[in-house]
């Protein structure tokens, strides 16, 4: 098994030992729930146990996890999207962190396509899967993600205090100013956009609520890590300007937003991501300068 996945299940969940001792038994279970016949699971397993699997002969995707608020929002998203710019829910037992997905065909990432048409394809996804809150949503917000850069220390670590506290006052203004929220999927970007048939659909949704311009700066972060490999700094800001300029332009959405609220999300992301053994979080540090170049 991949020892990534082990890895993490064991680091980020307290569970985690106990859930992979009784993986087996789950995946016994489930395919017998729900008449599967399994296949071969995926190689780039990261927090969750995904395999190929067949059903009468249909292929299908298995997606097993330790059951979470994280899970639970997913299977909500997917279940309001109705497999409409999404991938389809078939099954789902939120209880114990079981999905089952449709298989996508051809099922290639948006990173294959040329840098100049993956906007366009984006957009036509947002478009499809954003959805008015429902009422008595459980869904998390902008804002309960929010306590991860709220709670991080603006002393002794190496993010600058001027960053945070930068990334903080743009949050505090989009807040105050921002338009009715909807059901975003929170972590849209190069790698869960895959094509299908002539099509592209979304997978692996988190499901939050914020306004719309939120959900562009994962993509503006991605594809990771190839942005920073494939460009020099100056060169970057000439994409993102391009980027962030499409998707004002087919959304109708505030330029200036698309780029506070990425600013924010890069630096978001370098706190969720803040370790003093790798420095992935620099990177994010460096594109959120260059947003903020682009203001």
């Amino acid at each position: 098994m991949n020892p990534e996945f082990l890895a993490n299940i064991k680091l980020y969940f307290e569970e985690g030992e106990t859930w992979l001792q009784t993986l087996p038994t789950l995946l016994e279970h489930f395919a017998a729930e729900w008449n599967l016949e399994l296949g071969e699971p995926f190689e780039n397993l990261s927090f969750n146990y995904v395999t190929r699997a067949k059903r009468n002969g249909q292929d299908v995707v298995l997606k097993l996890g330790v059951p979470r608020d994280e899970l639970r929002s997913e299977i909500a998203a997917l279940r309001l999207y109705g497999g409409v710019g999404s991938v389809r829910l078939l099954e789902a037992d939120a209880d114990q962190g079981a999905l089952l997905i449709e298989r996508l065909f051809p099922g290639q990432m948006l990173s294959i396509l040329p840098e100049d048409q993956t906007v366009r394809v984006m957009c036509e996804v947002m478009q499809k899967i954003w959805h008015p809150v429902p009422e008595n949503s459980s869904f998390p917000s902008v804002a309960d993600w929010h306590e991860g850069l709220a709670e991080f220390p603006r002393s002794g670590t190496g993010i600058p205090a001027e960053v945070l506290d930068l990334a903080e006052s743009f949050y505090q203004e989009m807040q105050e100013t921002a338009e009715a929220p909807v059901v975003l999927h929170g972590d849209l970007h190069h790698f869960n956009v895959l094509s299908a048939g002539e099509g592209w659909l979304a997978i692996d949704p988190k499901g939050i609520t914020g306004e719309r311009t939120y959900e562009i700066g994962a993509f503006l972060r991605n594809p990771w890590p190839a942005l920073y490999e494939t460009y020099t700094p100056e060169e970057l800001r000439e994409v993102q300007r391009k980027r962030v300029e499409q998707f004002a332009q087919h959304l109708g959405l505030s330029r200036e937003r698309i780029l506070k609220w990425g600013y924010y999300i890069f630096v978001l992301s370098a706190v969720w991501g803040y370790s003093e053994t790798s420095d992935n979080w620099k990177k994010e540090l460096l594109g959120a300068s260059i947003l903020k170049d682009l203001l």
